[in-house]
């Protein structure tokens, strides 16, 4: 389905582009571009899939949406897409969300995924025993999940080696997070990121 996804942006959009397709995974797919791997990149278990034309497709996995769920469970008020709360976790810089829940499918494969909020740090396993801990933070906890999926996303992106403004389309369910969206906008402003408005391209 990953692949069909591609379809409508062949139709669309000659030069070169990275789809972002959203969901419990995140599947960040490059058609074309150099066909080596780091040692970096082979860690973070990117690989090599196919566009329904069988050339090669940069293709990367993140388990986005699963760690978007693990991390709201931990508190009982819910996800109101306050920018001010984005610009305010940014600024004060004393709460940060390390996502990675599925081992091997980490933007970061050697970090724990954890909360660090002042100078306490909570692991997931703590979290997990403790119980709803967030909701005193409000809506400054959401806008922290979100930019720690953007922060791992934008790394995702930065080794692409992609050309300046080169199209990057977000679609699926986190297309309509706004935190997410303006967030690594702001991450990579020398990309054009855009939110599809298909709600699947299969």
């Amino acid at each position: 389905d990953s692949n069909a996804n591609l379809l409508p942006y062949f139709a669309q959009h000659a030069g070169e582009f990275v789809l972002l397709s959203t969901g419990t995974w995140n599947v960040t797919m490059r058609p074309g571009g150099p066909m080596t791997l780091s040692d970096e990149e082979i860690a973070q278990r990117v690989f090599f899939n196919q566009d329904p034309f069988k050339r090669p497709v940069r293709t990367s996995l993140m388990t986005a949406g699963l760690d978007y769920d693990t991390f709201s469970a931990f508190s009982n008020a819910h996800d109101e897409q306050d920018v001010d709360a984005l610009r305010r976790v940014i600024e004060e810089s004393n709460l940060f969300i390390v996502p990675g829940v599925m081992p091997g499918a980490s933007a970061f494969p050697n970090a724990e995924p954890r909360i660090v909020h002042n100078e306490s740090t909570y692991t997931l396993e703590a979290l997990r025993q403790g119980g709803h801990l967030y909701d005193s933070l409000g809506q400054d906890y959401f806008a922290a999940i979100n930019l720690g999926l953007a922060i791992a996303t934008a790394h995702g992106l930065s080794g692409l080696g992609l050309p300046p403004r080169c199209n990057v389309f977000i679609e699926g369910g986190f297309a309509k997070n706004r935190n997410f969206c303006e967030a690594l906008a702001g991450l990579c402003p020398e990309l054009a990121i855009s939110v599809s408005f298909e709600n699947e391209g299969t």
